[in-house]
């Protein structure tokens, strides 16, 4: 996103629209959050960058990774056997906690967004590998 701080979003069930709600009923969804924290490097007058640290990152490739852990999720939708609505409108609740249907429940009903600085959805940069959050990747 050229050198600007973004925010990941991640969801079991229905994406709320990020300009609308504000309670956290309306967040209920959301399961995880990354803050990618990064500055654009700007040339100073005397001809040194404004920030080394993120002039080198960028000159290097660094890639932003992180890991959001679903487990404690997955098992309050299965205990309190919550009912989440499919994009075709079927009801759907988690099964059991086998891969099996963790698999088919999260390929139906995980979601995420990026969003920029003024928290508008922006459509994810060249740069952010997604391949692993891909719902391919859900085996």
């Amino acid at each position: 996103m050229g050198g600007h701080p973004f925010t990941v979003q991640l969801f079991i069930g229905e994406v709320p629209n990020p300009q609308l709600g504000t309670s956290p009923k309306d967040f209920s969804t959301q399961v995880g959050e990354v803050y990618n924290f990064v500055s654009p490097t700007r040339r100073l007058d005397n001809g040194e960058v404004s920030c080394p640290n993120c002039d080198s990152q960028e000159e290097e490739g660094t890639e932003m990774t992180a890991s959001i852990v679903l487990t404690n999720s997955l098992l309050t939708r299965y205990k309190q056997k919550l009912v989440h609505t499919s994009p075709s409108n079927s009801q759907q609740i988690l099964e059991s906690m086998s891969q099996e249907h963790v698999t088919a429940f999260l390929k139906e009903h995980f979601h995420w967004r990026v969003l920029g600085v003024s928290n508008s959805p922006s459509p994810i940069p060249n740069f952010l590998t997604v391949k692993h959050l891909t719902k391919e990747k859900l085996t």
